[in-house]
């Protein structure tokens, strides 16, 4: 699979791309809810059948001690290298259905960020990463599928925003580019834009220009140059 430049394609494929973003897959264990006007499908927060203390008690490998969702097996574990196949270190990073099904969004975002196979500088376009990562991630397929995921990724990337820490955490550049790509894909959707009042449109609309500006900063200090000039349209969606 070949390979492209990730500040560019931090940009292009990802803005470009995002308004195919929240395709919804069937078969999952959240009841579905057909908002007015959407003509798309959306799902919301399952009931709660596990309490965090229960989820922790049945899977304590997946929980660190502050109680936050982590990945157990990482490069130094002896199942991680003896996973032969992308299909398997997949499945080894695939957080169980039960804590995915009875975490809460902002909880779910967080944990998805840290997904360690995260990366879309892996694949030519946005969306072929996407589907990928669907097909062989539950949380990542679930958490597009939250009613509310695209406020928690409002809140999130308008937080390290306006905290002045965006691209600023050394070592972690593309970290931060793969968790903003996501933030984005959630954001920008259609679904979410009919729930955005005119008022905040304009807020969503300043905060995603504000992103961009500074990844194409980034991309012209380290000396790679990026994409000019409007990228996305909102026009189809309506007023705003």
């Amino acid at each position: 699979m070949k390979k492209t430049g990730f500040f560019k394609r931090a940009v292009v494929s990802s803005l470009c791309c995002l308004a195919a973003a929240f395709v919804l897959l069937t078969g999952c264990g959240n009841v579905a809810q057909t908002k007015k006007g959407t003509q798309q499908e959306v799902y919301a927060t399952p009931a709660g059948v596990y309490s965090l203390g229960e989820l922790q008690k049945k899977y304590p490998d997946w929980f660190n001690s502050s109680g936050e969702i982590t990945y157990p097996y990482t490069p130094e574990t002896k199942e991680y290298q003896e996973a032969d196949s992308y299909e398997k270190l997949c499945s080894l990073q695939d957080i169980p259905k039960d804590i995915v099904d009875h975490s809460d969004t902002e909880t779910l975002l967080q944990a998805v960020e840290k997904y360690p196979l995260l990366d879309y500088s892996l694949y030519d376009t946005f969306q072929s990463a996407e589907d990928t990562y669907k097909e062989n991630f539950y949380g990542y397929r679930i958490l597009g599928q939250r009613e509310d995921a695209y406020l928690a990724a409002w809140r999130s990337l308008a937080e390290r925003n306006r905290k002045d820490l965006f691209l600023k955490q050394e070592g972690h550049l593309n970290e931060e580019i793969n968790q903003t790509e996501l933030e984005l894909s959630l954001i920008l959707t259609k679904h979410a834009w009919q729930q955005f009042s005119k008022e905040e449109r304009k807020e969503v609309k300043a905060l995603w220009k504000d992103v961009e500006r500074k990844i194409l900063t980034v991309s012209e200090n380290a000396g790679l140059g990026g994409p000019k000039g409007e990228l996305y349209s909102y026009d189809e969606w309506g007023e705003g």
